[in-house]
């Protein structure tokens, strides 16, 4: 036993709990002062663990969620970082929280997710036995400078960890990128061209070879620069999926039908959860948990029992039909909520309209630059206009919104900008329509926080 790891965790312990009792989040500072006493926590608490860890721009939070379940199906119960808090600091609180006194781990698997820039730092202290990258698209510029820079990020991180298995989205090209030179075994997941056509022909992408500088051609687009690519200088292309959804058979919002394939063995799949986006995290958390040996059946099962995370496609009881909360960071990310709402929005009875409230911050978890907004789909949104009774616009940048969706066409008088986050959640009680919460990260915290004691349901702290 070491008496500076058994010091870290009491401390990060008692830290965390006097958090609780104040009724603060605590999910970073236990960890730092831990960390402080003990560097080489995460190291110690971590060896012998069977770890995954899963990073990428959108859907790691759902991901690890999916992967949970997998793991529970399985007969394993993991450490999980359920709290979002994603950076060293607040993984070690998790780690901290889950050992004993004496410096000894108490589960034998874990669940993490992890922060793309903080993957260079986090893996070669974890080594997991799998990481998962679900995709890379351009977000928060101000800390990640551009998507290529992501990838770099995570792949100096894998570099540190050498057995770790790594999996990868076969359509993304920039994920792609992350392969070139590491001695990691690889397994990619994605799309097969009937599963990439449900929802119609989409306009190839303009991406561009990083190798060579030729612009990639596409056989096929799921979505954003996701599909089936090659480069036609270089011969670079989408490598074989392990895990490839072949077909999606429906969408709706209490999840999707689709077939599956996992290293060959096809199996009809229920995905838990709405949209497109989701059936690619599906894909990917598949991959992974193959990875770890998880067997195919309780893979499937797994996929079609989790239950939603916080935020990310969440049920809240609000307003007289409830409300959906869809959280965005980036346009691409924005852009499927909006293919989401379109799909709700044409699924509505006759005479029925949608209210939206859209919550824009600039903290620095959402990224100091809002405006990835004027990249978004709004124009062709805008086609549902009718079908649209209001629009809210909150958090810390709501006129930047207004204005944007003032420029896309949408008719100003069914918009209202409502500052006060209680005001607003008072007007969203009596609301007879379906409801949808578009936030970003610190307006879901904020927001949600005034959900809970105005409708009673569970602060974030103790999900």
């Amino acid at each position: 036993m070491s008496i500076r790891l058994s010091l870290a965790v009491t401390a990060c312990k008692i830290l965390s709990k006097t958090a609780h009792i104040l009724k603060k989040a605590g999910t970073a500072m236990p960890g730092r002062f831990a960390l402080r006493i003990a560097p080489d926590m995460l190291s110690r608490l971590s060896k012998g663990m069977e770890i995954v860890v899963i990073t990428g721009t959108n859907g790691k939070t759902s991901a690890c969620r999916m992967m949970e379940e997998c793991f529970l199906a399985a007969g394993k119960e993991p450490l999980t970082n359920k709290s979002g808090a994603n950076l060293l600091k607040g993984i070690a609180t998790d780690f901290g929280l889950d050992a004993t006194l004496l410096g000894r781990a108490k589960s034998s698997c874990a669940v993490i997710e992890c922060d793309e820039a903080a993957c260079k730092t986090v893996l070669p202290m974890l080594k997991p036995k799998a990481l998962l990258v679900t995709n890379i698209f351009e977000d928060q510029t101000d800390r990640f400078g551009d998507m290529y820079k992501t990838a770099e990020f995570i792949r100096e991180g894998i570099l540190g960890s050498p057995e770790t298995i790594v999996c990868l989205n076969a359509d993304d090209p920039v994920s792609r990128l992350i392969a070139e030179g590491i001695p990691n075994r690889v397994l990619n997941f994605g799309f097969g061209e009937r599963a990439a056509s449900f929802g119609g022909e989409k306009p190839a992408p303009e991406l561009y070879c990083r190798k060579c500088g030729a612009r990639y051609n596409y056989d096929y687009v799921s979505y954003g620069t996701l599909g089936s690519f090659s480069c036609p200088s270089c011969g670079d292309r989408s490598p074989e999926r392990v895990s490839e959804v072949k077909e999606i058979f429906s969408l709706s919002d209490s999840g999707s039908e689709v077939c599956l394939s996992l290293g060959g063995d096809e199996r009809k799949a229920h995905i838990n959860l709405p949209a497109v986006y989701n059936i690619y995290n599906a894909a990917g958390v598949a991959c992974a948990a193959m990875a770890v040996g998880i067997e195919n059946s309780l893979i499937v099962k797994a996929l079609g029992s989790f239950k939603g995370s916080f935020g990310r496609m969440e049920k809240l009881p609000l307003g007289e039909k409830g409300a959906l909360m869809c959280l965005v960071k980036n346009a691409t990310g924005f852009d499927r909520v909006l293919d989401y709402l379109s799909s709700a929005a044409d699924e509505l009875p006759e005479g029925e309209r949608l209210t939206l409230c859209f919550l824009l911050n600039d903290k620095p978890g959402d990224g100091r630059d809002v405006s990835w907004i004027w990249d978004t789909a709004l124009e062709a949104f805008g086609a549902k206009s009718d079908k649209i009774e209001k629009i809210y616009f909150s958090g810390l940048r709501p006129y930047d919104l207004a204005l944007r969706f003032k420029y896309a066409g949408f008719p100003m008088e069914k918009t209202e900008v409502q500052k006060d986050y209680d005001a607003l959640c008072s007007e969203l009680e009596q609301c007879r329509t379906s409801l949808f919460l578009i936030p970003t990260y610190s307006g879901m915290m904020d927001f949600r926080s005034v959900i809970a004691s105005h409708c009673n349901i569970a602060e974030y702290w103790e999900g």
